[in-house]
């Protein structure tokens, strides 16, 4: 049975019936602050001021800068709708909260004008108090503290003073309140969450047990995991705010709410004040703030008639009852199961590739891969002159709404970057593009092909400010065609037959969020965690899916390769030729052994100073027999001790070799011979004309076919030395072009370009000699 992880996340813009607004009144004026640091709770009017129009107007042109919990970011979201009268889709793509307690932080350092959070906590309240930093809390909206258990678990209701007995420890077994045997598995939050404050409230005078580290999740949705779907689950139970459970996350088949003192928590039941635990959820901001603030505004316009209308279409419980109809809609989920044929799959995974030459953009040796910057990229190498017209059309097509994405998103780096150096986040904005250079805007069209499939994406993207390579899109379209039949292929066409294609998609998504997404440690920039893909806002390519920026989860657009799925999932898998199908004048055509990291075991042994990444057995026949050999090579090689030796013979002092972790990967060329590359120690002496070089080769090269060691000539025709009269070299103080050594040399490294050349570094004691062999006298056929 399908797993729905995040079963129909809210439908943030409710729709409702709503009764007229009373007549309006003079708003009730907001208490003074108190003399201590103490937040201040001011009342509520409950009638709409009689300047609304003014104070829409007036915040459109200077919004304050606002932060909180990542719970709330609906509610913020549904107010910026109601102010500029926009989609909540829209909305929600402005706002990105950092997390209850950074966004308290946020508030005393200035950063954040005002924040949406819980009730503030004791500490919270001293620390602001040590900094002497007076708050003002006012209340926005009603919010439900509500308990979950498996939806499995046949108990219903609990009392208060049975939640209680259960999170003091008193009460320990199911058994004890009508369930079954089965000891209570009681998971806390955090300590610095919103939600862990409400617990903390809600115990009162209770002692509140202390939960080992592995029961308390760090998110929202993994607290629900535990619950929903963990080994434990049966005998678990945990808590929330409503907003979060039952909109963000959803209860399904998986969880239920818990019943308190015999009523459920629902909407209906929140506005109607029967639900007991009630709580509420603040806009707080310094009591310093000017009368006439922006920030006394916005949260004037909040607690308004029109405030509370858009609170609650974002999902929330009105703290008075406006008469709006809190009938619940969600946001359906897209689900699909895979149409297309079965894998067949060699096993060790061989595919049949071509690369375009001479095209700019990155090289990828497993499939054909063009991408043109500031395009169009119109393709000429397709020989069916009907299927070249139509992805031909398709890619004119998409160019005309290119410029009006790339103003979107110079519109949006503006509303980012506004009033700070880096705009609402701690430390960099995701986005390297402004206002003040729009130039940077790129769309590109990107082009893949394997196996006999082809997928075209145009996106319009901006940089990462930290990895300027790391495109982030803002908009894309793509389209995949089948180039035997001319078909275009729909989702369900690129996955094989009975594939849980949502499963897969959601799986890897939320992987992509939880990981760094290069070697620098980068995480993505979330505003919450992800939960399960929609309707739309995303598309599909048969290696990547792209998701545009207007979503609930990243801060920005992502592109998220899907290059590590498990076998049997993408029809692409199936080595198919499809050199009729391509011009064989455009393309350099290979067959590619396919390496991917469920492919590769990586060791790492203290004694050495690398890791490496070797074949699992299983992957190759010959995979037992090369690995053992890389083992041997670098346990001879590449120990402290031998390097140490090798360095002090040389006189040198160690004290001027730098040593680190080198990495070693591994990759195949051409589909027929298998590299094993990775880095050197290097003396680094004040003058760089005594460098000492280790002269070791860091390149092993093997057939793929044979399992034998081959050197590193064996890649190039006997006469090659034809096409490289001279080679580079560094002699002090700069690089000089020297005719080729005659005698051999330890390979350091060899880089194919996609013209089909070869970059090939060597080296001895001490020197480094670079040079481009052309692709005539390579030996790769």
């Amino acid at each position: 049975m399908k797993r729905l992880l995040c079963v129909l996340l809210c439908l943030l813009l409710l729709t409702g019936c709503t009764t007229p607004p009373p007549a309006a009144t003079a708003p009730p004026e907001t208490t003074s602050p108190a003399e201590t640091t103490a937040p201040i709770e001011t009342t509520v009017p409950t009638v709409p001021p009689a300047t609304v129009s003014a104070q829409v107007l007036a915040l459109r042109e200077d919004l304050p800068a606002m932060d909180g919990s990542t719970s709330l970011i609906p509610l913020e979201a549904g107010i910026r709708a109601a102010l500029f009268d926009i989609s909540m889709e829209e909305a929600t793509a402005q706002v990105a909260h950092s997390s209850t307690w950074t966004s308290f932080h946020n508030l005393l350092d200035g950063s954040a004008e005002l924040i949406f959070s819980c009730p503030l906590s004791d500490e919270q309240n001293d620390i602001a108090a040590a900094q002497g930093v007076k708050l003002e809390t006012v209340p926005v909206a009603m919010e439900g503290f509500v308990f979950v258990v498996n939806a499995k678990n046949p108990v219903d209701s609990l009392t208060q003073q049975q939640l209680r007995d259960i999170y003091s420890g008193k009460i320990t077994n199911w058994a004890q309140v009508g369930g079954s045997d089965l000891p209570i598995i009681p998971y806390q939050r955090n300590y610095d969450s919103g939600s862990q404050n409400y617990m903390i409230d809600f115990m009162g005078d209770t002692p509140l047990m202390e939960a080992p580290l592995d029961w308390r999740p760090a998110t929202m949705e993994g607290l629900m995991d535990v619950v929903a779907v963990n080994d434990n689950a049966a005998g678990a139970i945990g808590y929330s705010v409503y907003a979060y459970a039952a909109d963000m996350y959803g209860n399904g088949d998986e969880i239920k709410f818990i019943q308190v003192d015999g009523v459920a928590p629902d909407k209906n039941t929140m506005a109607a004040g029967d639900y007991p635990l009630l709580g509420k959820n603040y806009a707080v901001f310094k009591a310093d703030e000017p009368a006439d603030s922006n920030v006394r505004a916005l949260v004037d316009w909040m607690t308004s008639y029109d405030g509370q209308l858009a609170i609650a279409r974002a999902g929330y419980v009105t703290l008075e009852d406006i008469g709006f109809d809190y009938q619940e809609q969600r946001l359906t989920l897209w689900q699909g199961t895979g149409a297309g044929p079965a894998a067949e799959t060699d096993h060790y995974a061989w595919e049949l590739t071509y690369v375009v030459p001479y095209e700019w953009g990155e090289d990828h040796s497993e499939f054909l891969r063009v991408e043109i910057e500031n395009g169009p990229c119109l393709v000429h190498w397709i020989t069916d002159d009907e299927l070249r017209e139509e992805v031909n059309g398709f890619i004119a097509e998409q160019m005309e709404w290119v410029p009006q994405a790339r103003a979107e998103l110079v519109q949006w780096c503006e509303l980012q970057n506004r009033g700070s150096e880096y705009g609402q986040y701690s430390t960099d904005t995701p986005w390297e593009l402004s206002s003040a250079n729009p130039e940077g805007l790129e769309y590109s069209c990107v082009i893949t092909a394997k196996n006999g499939y082809l997928s075209v994406a145009v996106t319009v993207c901006g940089s990462n400010n930290l990895m300027e390579t790391t495109w982030l899109p803002w908009r894309t379209e793509t389209a995949t065609w089948d180039l035997l039949t001319g078909k275009r292929l729909a989702v369900e066409d690129i996955f094989c037959k009975g594939v849980d294609i949502d499963a897969v998609l959601n799986e890897a998504v939320r992987s992509y969020s939880l990981n760094p997404t290069d070697s620098w440690g980068l995480y993505p920039y979330m505003k919450q965690d992800f939960l399960a893909l929609p309707m739309t806002g995303w598309h599909l390519t048969h290696d990547a899916i792209y998701i545009d920026h207007d979503n609930p989860w990243f801060v920005t657009g992502e592109r998220i390769p899907l290059d590590n799925l498990p076998d049997g999932t993408l029809v692409t898998e199936t080595a198919r030729s499809f050199g009729d199908t391509i011009d064989p004048e455009s393309v350099l055509a290979h067959k590619a052994f396919c390496i991917r990291d469920r492919d590769i075991r990586y060791t790492y042994n203290s004694d050495l100073l690398v890791s490496c990444g070797f074949l699992k057995e299983e992957v190759h026949p010959n995979a037992a027999k090369i690995n053992a050999e890389v083992m041997a090579y670098l346990d001879t090689w590449f120990t402290e001790e031998v390097i140490t030796e090798f360095y002090t013979e040389q006189g040198v002092s160690m004290e001027d070799v730098e040593i680190w972790m080198i990495d070693w990967n591994l990759w195949d060329l051409g589909g027929k011979y298998l590299i094993f590359q990775g880095g050197l120690p290097y003396h680094m002496a004040e003058c760089e004309a005594e460098r000492v070089i280790y002269p070791v080769g860091t390149l092993l090269l093997y057939d793929l076919e044979s399992g034998e060691q081959l050197h590193w000539t064996d890649l190039l025709k006997e006469n090659w030395r034809d096409g490289v009269p001279t080679v580079t070299t560094w002699q002090s103080p700069s690089y000089v072009e020297v005719p080729m050594p005659d005698k051999d040399l330890a390979c350091e490294s060899i880089y194919p370009q996609q013209d089909g050349s070869l970059d090939i570094s060597l080296v001895d004691g001490h020197s480094t000699y670079t040079f481009r062999v052309p692709s005539d006298y390579v030996n790769f056929n």
